[in-house]
């Protein structure tokens, strides 16, 4: 892992002395809101965790609610009951994998690709290719049906194949969807030959529901949104003076409210920081959550973005204590990350789950327009609040370990609601691809967080004394119990869980 020869003065030793400080603890994703509350498990209704919980039974052939991918535009139904991974990988140097669908009950699998060709594709080069890779994958390969179809407006291929593994007979059907002159969505559905019917039958349900979500127009606004993040950036980039601006101290306190229920807090404090022999701006988040279930959270998250740009770094941890029931002991998770962008690499090592003995790593290729967890903090600082006009980023996303695309739509002055009192501020909507659930940011004219809105969830802008006399104590109690629990910290990539 990356050393630290000067990490940021401020880094959360200002807390120290406070006495909700505690156990000095590195960080947990708190930038964006969804983040740090789904390691809480309270967005179950705003988004989907990386590996989702299947019920315990369910009937072949039942399909469950559209799934959404905001960044790649589509929509698609899939097995009731499967296990949800979006982590994304390349199947091969031209297959992205973005999401699997897996029904371990009826050994069901979906996957769903984003496919490109170094040539224009139409309907007879894709079948040739798909059955072509499909013969050398498996040489007992039975093709059992192959032709063009249409998917909603599209212009697709269907193959279906059998074939023989793990002494076992299966069933392979797959579909392109094609959206660009080379580029095409690949839809992989495997089976056991024994559900051939229901299969087939689901399979066309799949292909019926599919839907490209962005339209020409809002692909239109995409790109002009990319285009002015990226001009942002580069200006940002080259103008010392106004970054300047961004590394005065300041600090902030926001309580986290969940159907109108407090359930936490997160301090913030922003400042210059360096790292190694970077100059620039450094911002700890840390707080707590106590969501209804009992279970506590403790989550920090400390970042570090350089004054050109080029260099950012972050480092998130967090525990969990989850209480004891139906018989189970209590427990204490960890789960980290850290990441280091250099230029246009990036390098993220992190725990695929809590309490992981092996850290995993990932390398990521970054173009003109990403936006690292620093810059997204103080991004409102940055555009004018008063002109209605979208800026958009490649972002990483610790919860499917990959890029996704960020859409900070600034809407304008607007009016809210804050401790019974009208207050003025500006308001930005942060999406996925331009795609619901969209999220509100308010600021006030100086930039800085005074709500943002997720749903049911809602961090406000409170006091230091609001945050001490509510959540003094149950802190206090917190950390007396993850005391009692030891836990092993994560083993380095590649290093073997010693």
């Amino acid at each position: 892992m990356f050393r630290v020869r000067t990490w940021p003065r401020l880094m959360c030793s200002i807390y120290r002395s406070h006495p909700l400080h505690g156990v000095l603890f590195l960080p947990s994703q708190v930038c964006a809101l969804g983040l740090v509350l789904l390691h809480a498990g309270l967005l179950a209704g705003q988004t989907v965790p990386l590996k989702s919980a299947a019920p315990s039974s369910t009937q072949k052939g039942d399909m469950a609610p559209a799934y959404v991918d905001g960044s790649f535009g589509f929509s698609v139904g899939y097995p009731a009951g499967a296990v949800i991974e979006r982590e994304k990988r390349f199947v091969t140097t031209a297959d992205l994998e973005i999401v699997r669908f897996v029904q371990m009950q009826h050994t069901w699998s979906l996957a769903v690709w984003l496919s490109s060709s170094p040539r224009p594709v139409n309907s007879e080069s894709l079948l040739r290719d798909m059955a072509g890779r499909l013969s050398v994958e498996h040489e007992n390969a039975q093709i059992v049906r192959q032709d063009s179809v249409r998917v909603g407006t599209r212009e697709g291929v269907r193959l279906a194949v059998t074939f023989s593994a793990d002494e076992r007979e299966w069933l392979w059907q797959q579909a392109a969807v094609i959206t660009k002159p080379s580029e095409y969505f690949t839809l992989t559905f495997i089976t056991p030959l024994d559900d051939r019917e229901v299969a087939s039958g689901f399979f066309d349900e799949i292909l019926d529901g599919f839907s490209i979500l962005r339209s020409e127009l809002m692909q239109e606004r995409i790109t002009a949104a990319l285009r002015r993040g990226a001009t942002l950036l580069q200006t940002v980039a080259g103008d010392r003076t106004r970054f300047k601006t961004l590394t005065a101290e300041r600090d902030a306190h926001l309580r986290l409210v969940q159907d109108g229920r407090d359930i936490g807090f997160i301090r913030i404090h922003e400042g210059p920081g360096q790292v190694d022999h970077y100059e620039g701006l450094a911002v700890c988040q840390q707080g707590w959550l106590f969501p209804q279930d009992q279970s506590v959270t403790q989550f920090q998250y400390d970042m570090f973005l350089s004054a050109d740009l080029a260099y950012a770094r972050w480092d998130n941890r967090v525990r969990v204590l989850t209480p004891g029931q139906e018989g189970k002991p209590a427990h204490v998770g960890l789960g980290v990350e850290h990441g280091l962008q250099q230029n246009d690499k990036l390098v993220v090592t992190y725990t695929a789950k809590l309490n992981d003995l092996e850290m995993k790593e990932k390398v990521l290729e970054l173009e003109s327009t990403f936006g690292s967890p620093a810059w997204l903090a103080v991004l409102p600082r940055l555009v004018d609040l008063e002109k209605p006009e979208a800026y958009a980023f490649s972002t990483y996303d610790g919860e499917r370990h990959g890029l996704i695309l960020r859409v900070f739509q600034v809407v304008g002055p607007t009016h809210i609601t804050l401790d019974g009192q009208r207050v003025p501020v500006f308001r930005l909507e942060d999406s996925e691809g331009l795609i619901p659930p969209i999220n509100q940011i308010d600021v006030d004219a100086a930039g800085r967080m005074v709500r943002v809105g997720a749903g049911p969830l809602e961090m406000l802008a409170t006091t230091p004394q609001y945050v001490q006399r509510n959540y003094e104590a149950r802190v206090a109690k917190a950390l007396e119990t993850m005391k009692q629990y030891s836990i092993r910290p994560p083993s380095p990539p590649g290093s073997g869980s010693r």
